[in-house]
C-alpha cells in the first residue's frame, strides 16, 4: 500500500517506505565515455547538496541515472535545476520505476530516457495530517508548476505533473508524452547506463 511521509512539515511528493536519504553515487562511464550518476531512493533536501558535490566537476557529458518512490519538492527541484544547468542527461532504467519527485527531478534532463518497461508517474504535493490523513498543498504544487515552467513544459504539461490525487498517479507513456510535448526516448537504456569495463581500466590507469 502507497502512503504518504511528511519532512519537517514540508509537503513532499511520496509513496512508502521508511524515510531515508537517496543513495547518490557514480558507477563509472558508458561505452560513449558519458558519467554514471544514480540516485537511488527517496529524494531529502540534503541530496541536492550530495548531487552538487559529487557532479561538481564532472562535465557536462553525465547521465543521471533515477529510480525511487518520492521525496521533498525542495530536493527534487534542487537537483533538477543542476541537472538542467549542467546539461546533464536523465534515464530510467528498463523495468523501474521512478515516481513523485523522482519523475520531477527526471524531466530536468536535457534529453530523457525511459526504459522499456520503466513506470514514470506524477502526483500533487501533499502533506500529511497529525491524524494520518493526506492533505494536498496548493503552494507545493505551484512550485512545481513554476520549476516545470522554467523547464519548457507547456500549461497542459503541468496540470498532468499535478492533479492526480496524492493516492494515484498520472502515469507518463510514450503516447502521453507525445500528446504533452514532453521529450523522451522510450526504448532500452541498459547500453547507455551500463559502465563500459574499457573506460574503467582507462580512469585507473589514466588512458583516454
Amino acid at each position: 500500500m502507497r502512503t504518504a511521509l511528511v519532512l519537517s512539515g514540508v509537503a513532499v511528493f511520496a509513496l512508502g517506505g521508511a524515510s531515508l536519504a537517496a543513495d547518490v553515487s557514480i558507477e563509472g562511464r558508458n561505452f560513449s565515455g558519458m558519467h554514471i550518476v544514480n540516485i537511488e531512493g527517496f529524494i531529502e533536501d540534503d541530496d541536492a547538496r550530495a548531487f552538487d558535490d559529487l557532479t561538481d566537476e564532472l562535465g557536462s557529458r553525465v547521465i543521471v541515472v533515477l529510480s525511487g518512490e518520492g521525496g521533498t519538492i525542495q530536493g527534487a527541484t534542487e537537483i533538477g535545476r543542476m541537472i538542467r544547468a549542467r546539461g546533464f542527461e536523465t534515464a530510467v532504467r528498463d523495468g523501474e520505476g521512478c515516481f513523485s519527485a523522482c519523475g520531477i527531478a527526471w524531466l530536468a534532463g536535457t534529453r530523457r530516457y525511459a526504459g522499456v518497461g520503466s513506470e514514470i508517474g506524477f502526483h500533487a504535493a501533499y502533506t500529511v495530517r497529525p491524524d494520518g490523513r493526506t492533505e494536498e498543498i496548493g503552494v507545493g504544487n505551484a512550485v512545481v508548476g513554476a520549476f516545470a515552467n522554467q523547464l519548457g513544459l507547456s500549461t497542459e504539461a503541468i496540470i498532468f505533473l499535478t492533479s492526480a490525487p496524492p493516492d494515484g498517479f498520472n502515469m507518463l507513456t510514450s503516447g502521453k508524452a507525445d500528446v504533452l510535448n514532453i521529450e523522451a526516448d522510450f526504448s532500452s537504456v541498459e547500453m547507455l547506463v551500463k559502465p563500459s569495463a574499457r573506460n574503467l581500466l582507462a580512469d585507473i590507469f589514466g588512458g583516454e
